[in-house]
C-alpha cells in the first residue's frame, strides 16, 4: 500500500505536538493549572484542572482566588483573564490557543516568570503588565491591542520586563504600549498599529529604539511620550509622519532625527502636537520638526510651555512667520502653528553664529524667561526689544539703534514705596494708604484681608483701583468700614498689570479694638519683610535688615527709577528670625533704587540711596 507525503508530514506534526505536550505534562507540578474547557476564565475554578502529582483533577478554586498564583499554567486552550490576576510562575501556551484580558482586567506577569505566547489580546480598558519574559511559541504569534472609544479607556500593555516576537505587535485605534526603562522588545517580529490614535509612552533614555530595538516597525499617525527619569534621545528609528510628541521627563530630550508631523486632526485625540511641557527640555540641534502639509486646514502645532526650554542649533533659529502661507518656513520648527511661552527658556547651542529667527511669544509678546547663546547671535529685528525675565548667558546686543533686535532687563509694572494700614477709633474704620515710586503698565490694585498672615485665607475686599500710570508715583488710599470685632487684621495689595503680572504687598498688620482710647497704639506684630537698611545713604555697602516667619529661600530684585532690574540675588534656606546681609554694588553709579524683598510668597520694598 503505497502513504502519500502529505499524510506522513501529517502525522509527523501530530507526532510532534504529542510529544511535546507529553513533555510539558512530565514537567507538571503539584498545583499547576491546565484550562479544561475552551474559553475558560481565571474567575472560575470550574474551568480549570489541577495537578495532584499524579492526575489532573478538577480544581477547587479559581486562579483569581489564588492570585497572586506561584504556580505553572498549560494552556492547550483559550482563557479568558476577567478579574485581576497576577502570575508569579510560568504561562505554556499552545500554538492556536488564546490568552485574552477582558473587563477592564490587569494580567501582571511576575518579575521570574517566563511566558512562552502563541496569541494574546488585550480589549478596551484591560491591562497586561510584563515585569517577566514573554517569548513566541512559534512563528506567527500575536500579541493585539484590541480598538477603544478614546484614550481614558485605552487598553494597555505595560512592559518592564523583555518581549522577543516572531510574530507581530499590533496597537488598534486608541491603544497604548508602554516600555519603561528597563523594557525591551526584541526579535525579528513586527510592530503595527491601526489608522488613528495609537500611543507608545516610552521611559527608556535610548528613546524608540532603546524600547524596540531593530523590530520592523508598521507604524503611522501615532503619538510619543517621552517620560524617562533621565535624559533620553527620541531614537534614531522613529517611525513616521506622526501625530504626536511630547517631553514630558524633566530633563533633556534629544532629537535622533528629523520628525514629520501629520497635518489632520484627529475626532478623538485632537491636533497633532509636539509639546514641551513645564520643566522640560527639548534639544532639537540641527534637525526639524515639520508638518506634512501646507494647505489651508492642515494644523500640525508646536507648543513650548511656561517653564519649558527649547535648544535649537539651527542657523536660523526658531520662527512663527508663514509668510502668506500656512506654515513656517524657516529654522528648526516648521509645523503650520507654533506656539511659544514667554515664560519659557530659550537656548541657541549652535556651534557658528546664529539668528534667532522672528518667533512670537504669548501670553507677553517679545518677552523669554532665560536666554542662552554660546556662540553669538544676531536678534530679530523686531525684538525692539526683547525682554527677560530670568537671567541671560553669552552677549547679546543692547543697541537699540542697531538694525537687529536688542535685549532688555524687565520693567516691572509697580515698584512700591510703602503699603500702610491704620485704625481709628473714632471711625471705627481701618485707613489703608501706599505710595508708588513708578507705575507702567499698571492696571490697578486690589485689597484683601484676612485674621490670619496667610494670603491664601485672604479675601477680596475692594473693587479694582485703577492705577494712574505715572512715572513720577502716586498716593492711594482705601478704608476699610466693614469691621465688627476686635482683632488682629492683615492686609495685602495686589498689584494687576495690562500683562496679567500679579504682585502682592504686605501683609500690613493693624489691631482693631472698638469703645477704646483712639490715641492708643496699635501693636504691629513682626513679619516677613525687608525691615531697613543703614546706612542710607551709603557707599560702598549697606546693610539690609530682614525678617523672617519660618525658614525660607530669600530673593532680592533691585530696580532703578525707571523700574528697570539692574541686580537680583537669592540667599538660601534662611533660618526664621532676624537677618542682616551687607549689599555692596560695585557694577553700579550713584543714584536711588528700589529693593524688592520677596519670601515665602511675601514682599515689599525700600528706597535706597547709594551715593559714590
Amino acid at each position: 500500500m503505497k502513504v502519500r507525503n502529505f499524510n506522513v508530514k501529517r502525522i509527523l506534526m501530530i507526532g510532534v505536538l504529542l510529544s511535546l505536550f507529553c513533555l510539558i505534562y512530565a514537567q507538571a507540578q503539584i498545583g499547576d493549572y491546565q484550562p479544561q474547557t475552551s474559553f475558560a476564565s481565571v474567575s472560575s475554578a470550574a474551568d480549570w484542572l489541577e495537578f495532584d502529582g499524579t492526575w489532573w483533577v478538577p480544581a477547587m478554586q479559581s486562579l483569581a482566588e489564588l492570585s497572586p498564583f506561584t504556580g505553572n499554567i498549560y494552556a492547550q486552550n483559550s482563557f479568558f483573564v476577567d478579574a485581576d490576576f497576577t502570575l508569579l510562575g510560568n504561562l505554556v501556551q499552545t500554538q492556536g490557543s488564546l490568552v485574552e484580558v477582558v473587563n477592564n482586567s490587569t494580567f501582571t506577569i511576575g518579575a521570574s516568570s517566563n511566558c512562552r505566547i502563541s496569541e494574546l489580546m488585550i480589549e478596551e480598558g484591560s491591562r497586561l503588565v510584563n515585569n517577566g519574559r514573554i517569548t513566541s511559541a512559534g512563528n506567527h504569534t500575536a500579541i493585539t491591542l484590541g480598538d477603544a472609544f478614546d484614550m481614558n479607556s485605552a487598553p494597555e500593555l505595560v512592559n518592564n520586563g523583555s518581549i522577543n516576537m516572531r510574530g507581530e505587535i499590533y496597537i488598534a485605534s486608541y491603544g497604548r504600549f508602554i516600555s519603561t526603562p528597563s523594557g525591551r522588545v526584541t526579535g525579528s517580529g513586527t510592530i503595527s498599529t491601526g489608522d488613528y490614535g495609537a500611543e507608545f509612552v516610552i521611559g527608556n533614555s535610548g528613546g524608540y529604539y532603546g524600547a524596540f530595538g531593530s523590530t520592523q516597525s508598521n507604524v503611522y499617525n501615532a503619538s510619543f511620550v517621552f517620560n524617562g527619569p533621565s535624559d533620553q534621545v527620541t531614537g534614531n528609528n522613529l517611525p513616521g509622519p506622526i501625530h504626536s510628541l511630547t517631553a514630558s521627563n524633566g530633563g533633556t530630550l534629544s532629537l535622533s532625527g528629523n520628525i514629520v508631523m501629520i497635518a489632520d486632526s484627529d475626532p478623538v485625540i485632537g491636533d497633532p502636537t509636539v509639546r514641551v511641557v513645564n520643566g522640560s527640555t527639548l534639544n532639537v540641534g540641527n534637525y526639524t520638526i515639520s508638518s506634512e502639509s501646507s494647505a489651508p486646514g492642515a494644523v500640525a502645532t508646536f507648543v513650548l510651555e511656561e517653564g519649558a526650554t527649547i535648544e535649537t542649533a539651527n542657523a536660523n533659529g526658531i520662527s512663527s512667520e508663514t509668510n502668506g502661507t500656512n506654515i513656517i518656513q524657516a529654522g528648526s520648527i516648521q509645523t503650520n502653528i507654533a506656539t511659544y511661552s514667554s515664560g519659557a527658556n530659550y537656548v541657541f547651542n549652535g556651534t557658528q553664529h546664529q539668528f534667532s529667527g522672528c518667533f512670537v511669544t504669548t501670553p507677553v509678546a517679545n518677552t523669554v524667561n532665560d536666554i542662552t547663546n554660546l556662540s553669538g547671535i544676531d536678534l530679530c529685528p523686531g525684538f525692539r526689544p526683547l525682554h527677560y525675565t530670568g537671567e541671560v548667558t553669552g552677549v547679546f546686543n543692547t543697541d537699540p539703534t542697531s538694525h537687529w533686535g536688542y535685549i532688555e532687563a524687565p520693567t516691572v509694572p509697580v515698584i512700591m514705596s510703602y503699603f500702610n494700614a491704620a485704625f481709628s477709633a473714632t471711625d471705627g474704620v481701618v485707613n489703608l494708604k501706599w505710595e508708588t515710586h513708578s507705575e507702567h503698565n499698571n492696571l490697578g490694585f486690589y485689597i484683601y484681608r484676612a485674621t490670619e498672615r496667610e494670603f491664601v485665607r485672604a479675601e477680596l475686599i475692594s473693587p479694582l483701583i485703577e492705577g494712574e500710570n505715572s512715572t513720577e508715583g502716586s498716593v492711594y488710599s482705601f478704608t476699610d468700614s466693614e469691621l465688627y470685632e476686635d482683632g488682629t487684621y492683615y492686609y495685602w495689595l495686589q498689584a494687576s498689570s495690562y500683562s496679567v503680572t500679579l504682585d502682592v504687598y504686605g501683609p500690613a498688620s493693624v489691631n482693631v479694638v472698638f469703645n477704646e482710647d483712639p490715641n492708643t497704639p496699635p501693636d504691629v506684630p513682626l513679619v516677613t519683610s525687608l525691615v531697613r537698611n543703614y546706612p542710607n545713604p551709603f557707599n560702598p555697602s549697606t546693610q539690609l535688615e530682614y525678617y523672617l516667619e519660618t525658614g525660607a529661600d530669600v530673593k532680592f530684585t533691585v530696580f532703578n527709577l525707571k523700574g528697570q532690574m539692574v541686580d537680583q540675588f537669592t540667599l538660601t534656606n534662611r533660618p526664621a528670625g532676624l537677618h542682616r546681609y551687607n549689599w555692596e554694588p560695585r557694577e553700579l553709579s550713584s543714584g536711588t533704587y528700589i529693593v524688592k524683598f520677596s519670601s515665602a510668597g511675601k514682599s515689599n520694598t525700600r528706597k535706597v540711596i547709594l551715593a559714590k
